[in-house]
């Protein structure tokens, strides 16, 4: 059993370079063994969300539904789960996060870090350097790659600490220090990164101090985004229902999360130059601690 995202996930295997603990598992994963025929008509991965069943297929990987509220995940092995990083990539930070959604909390596409025991987080498109700027403050703790559960506690939104995993590519590995070997690519991925542990990783949830949306562009600059913007930005980097309005009811859960953090969460954009990567990072605490 394996605590993820603050829920104890009981699975039938194994994740390398997690803990292993005992409790009463959130999550419980169980073989899925009847659905060889259904499978056979796709031939590309699909994802259907709602809060009644969430189905995902990764082809050649395995045909996953989620049940009863989050609680229980069947899986349809078209692999060797335990010895295929995609896989193990994919369930952490994304069909532990869509559990966490039929739980009806509140889960986003986000990475980040720990500054002076609270937590900064960014989101953004696909490849805009998320997890690889949240690994570049080095100094600090690493809370989150990719996924990252948060909830309103009084008048703070806190985040819990996802997993230790980071997928970067070999030319951030050497840039940031971590050490890679070549069992550690993640075989399929369309990118060429490596699954690596960070080592600096914070194991407590915090309260949210700052959020930021990352672009890329000629020059760096940090501006505060309107409320409108940032419903919109949420919208897009939160676990919801796929296709959009197909789920009513978890539509409107989402909004009342979103309301609560863009009431309690300062939100800025990001934008950096791809030529400087990590070279304007004391611009960015200065920000967090100044802006």
């Amino acid at each position: 059993m394996y605590k993820i995202s603050n829920h104890l996930v009981d699975t039938h295997f194994h994740i390398p370079n997690l803990r292993n603990l005992s409790g009463t598992p959130d999550i419980i994963t169980e073989p899925f063994n009847n659905s060889r025929k259904f499978l056979q008509k796709y031939s590309n991965n699909f994802y259907k969300v709602n809060l009644k069943k969430v189905e995902i297929f990764l082809k050649d990987i395995a045909y996953i539904v989620i049940l009863n509220g989050g609680k229980l995940v069947k899986i349809e092995e078209l692999c060797d789960l335990s010895h295929n990083k995609i896989f193990l990539t994919k369930f952490i930070n994304h069909v532990i996060p869509y559990c966490i959604y039929q739980k009806k909390e509140f889960a986003l596409h986000a990475s980040g870090f720990v500054k002076d025991d609270e937590g900064i987080i960014f989101m953004g498109l696909p490849e805009s350097g998320k997890s690889s700027l949240a690994c570049s403050f080095s100094h600090d703790h690493f809370l989150a790659e990719d996924s990252i559960l948060v909830k309103r506690s009084q008048k703070k939104i806190y985040a819990f600490p996802s997993h230790p995993f980071m997928k970067l590519s070999k030319d951030i590995c050497n840039m940031l220090s971590y050490p890679v070997k070549d069992e550690d690519l993640i075989t399929g991925d369309k990118r060429n990164r490596f699954l690596v542990k960070n080592k600096n990783f914070y194991n407590k949830k915090v309260p949210l101090k700052k959020c930021y949306f990352l672009e890329w562009g000629d020059n760096f600059s940090i501006e505060k985004i309107s409320l409108k913007k940032s419903v919109s930005y949420l919208l897009t980097s939160s676990f919801g229902a796929f296709p959009y309005n197909s789920c009513i009811e978890s539509n409107a859960i989402q909004f009342d999360h979103i309301k609560d953090f863009v009431n309690l969460v300062p939100f800025f954009k990001i934008i950096r130059q791809k030529n400087r990567l990590f070279k304007d990072n004391n611009k960015i605490l200065d920000h967090i601690k100044y802006g």
